[in-house]
This record gives C-alpha cells, sequence and structure tokens, in this order.
C-alpha cells in the first residue's frame, strides 16, 4: 500500500502540493484531469482550491477525488527534502520540556491531547487538518491536539511498518 495523503495545499496553476503520510512530499499537476467529466468543475479555480484531505487522499465538496495511489505514483518528489510531523512543530525550549508529557484519549470524540506542559494555552495553530499545535504566550508548544485520532494512528502505524518492512528486505537483498 502507497502512503495517504496527510496535507494538502492547491496552487494557482491547477496543482497540488502534497505531503504524504510517510513524510514525503510532491506535486500533482491536475491540468490533464480538466477537460474529462467531474473533473470539468474543477477548471473554476476557486472550487478548486475547495480541496481538503478525506480518507487518506485529496477530495473536493461535489464529491470529486483522485485515488491517493495516482497521487503517490504520478506526483513529482519533493527531493530537497521531506516534510514531516514534527518539522512542522515548533522547537520545544529546553527549560520548559516536561519529562513526563501527559495524554488523554476522549474516546466519544476520537480526540488525542498530548499536554506537554500544563501552562496556559494563549494561542493554537493548525498544523494540518485534525492535528493543532497548542502554545504559551512564549510561541512555544505546550501541547498537541489530533482530532480523528485513531484514523491517524492506524496509518502512521501501518504505513511506518511497511516502510521498515520494504528497507529490511531491500537492505537483505
Amino acid at each position: 500500500m502507497n502512503p495517504r495523503i496527510y496535507e494538502v495545499i492547491p496552487t494557482d496553476d491547477y496543482k497540488l502540493k502534497l505531503v504524504f503520510t510517510n513524510g514525503e512530499s510532491g506535486i500533482f499537476d491536475c491540468s490533464d484531469l480538466l477537460d474529462f467529466g467531474v473533473f470539468k468543475e474543477l477548471k473554476d479555480i476557486a472550487y478548486f482550491k475547495r480541496v481538503m484531505v478525506l480518507d487518506g487522499t485529496v477530495a473536493w465538496p461535489h464529491e470529486q477525488d483522485i485515488c491517493p495511489d495516482t497521487l503517490y505514483l504520478d506526483s513529482v518528489k519533493d527531493l530537497t527534502g521531506s516534510q514531516t510531523l514534527f518539522d512542522l512543530v515548533p522547537t520545544l525550549p529546553h527549560e520548559n520540556h516536561n519529562n513526563n508529557p501527559k495524554m488523554h484519549y476522549f474516546a466519544e470524540q476520537d480526540v488525542i491531547h498530548l499536554a506537554i506542559t500544563d501552562e496556559e494555552e494563549m494561542e493554537s495553530m493548525e498544523l494540518s487538518p485534525n492535528i493543532t499545535a497548542e502554545l504559551n504566550a512564549d510561541g512555544d508548544l505546550i501541547g498537541i491536539e489530533i482530532l480523528k485520532a485513531s484514523t491517524f494512528l492506524r496509518d502512521f502505524i501501518l504505513e511506518s511498518t511497511q516502510a521498515k518492512l520494504l528497507q529490511l528486505k531491500q537492505s537483505v537483498k
């Protein structure tokens, strides 16, 4: 199974900047799709920019979507470096680091909250759909909230395991 979509950013020239769940990033050009069937609606750039991540792929409000395998296999990969969730999170200052962060799972809402410190939250920053960094008055990271946590963890575990197995198989050859 190929990685799924973690984040999408549309451009003015009908391209999608993608971050995959394995940390890789790439650009997928949608311009070749714009003359076909349900994708004709994407010619409206305002509508095209309403793209979102839904169930591991990209989708638009009127249910157009693109197979995540196609997005991964046909995107031009960013070879200058990968972006992961951890690259997006502000660095923890050493003096604020809590050696015993507290994690809570709220099953009814399917939310994980990781409290790094007990400081008051002054602002939050959406890192990607369903993941929010909580910041103190100095802008330092004090917590992380993950919505749709079970899906996030399932995808992360499966893809990390598959990537590791692939690395092991390649090193044996």
